[in-house]
């Protein structure tokens, strides 16, 4: 699958430990073949080149934002949807969400609660802004991850540099 160069460079390191423990295997081989043809369309950096169809940084994030809100807003319907439905629907069980509500007031349990509708929210615009990031990056999902630095020259050059 294209775009798996960096989690192809720690297999590849792997195998070439595994190699070394049984000569004559050639699996290395068609390892580097595999990141030859995974390169192919790719820039200097090993990145997808930006296209006429490349979201910018905000356009991902409006995309994010517009889904999360989604989300957020079928979640509501749904969960008052089916409050009601309940309550007015069964009499039983209406008194039962009475004292669970009534509980929840005396001991004043209602910070809680706003804590953790906080802290999705917060969660949410962690993820949002790392998508949208990671779309002006044009870094691939499972590659999101630096396993191995990796350069043609310079400080961290290496033999086995891919680029």
């Amino acid at each position: 699958r294209p775009g798996h160069c960096a989690r192809r460079a720690l297999h590849r390191d792997l195998m070439s430990k595994s190699a070394e423990d049984s000569p004559g295997s050639g699996s290395e081989d068609s390892l580097i073949d595999e990141q030859q043809a995974d390169r192919q369309g790719r820039d200097a950096q090993g990145l997808k080149p930006r296209t006429e169809n490349s979201k910018s940084e905000a356009e991902a994030r409006a995309f994010y934002f517009k889904l999360y809100a989604v989300i957020i807003l079928i979640g509501q319907v749904f969960a008052w949807g089916i409050y009601l439905a309940i309550t007015f629907g069964m009499p039983e069980v209406k008194a039962t969400y009475k004292r669970k509500f009534q509980f929840i007031y005396e001991n004043q349990l209602g910070t809680i609660y706003l804590i953790v509708a906080i802290l999705y929210l917060a969660r949410s615009y962690m993820t949002l802004n790392a998508n949208g990031a990671r779309a002006e990056a044009r870094v691939e999902r499972p590659d999101q991850q630096v396993y191995k630095v990796m350069a043609a020259n310079g400080e961290f050059a290496s033999n086995s540099a891919p680029y």
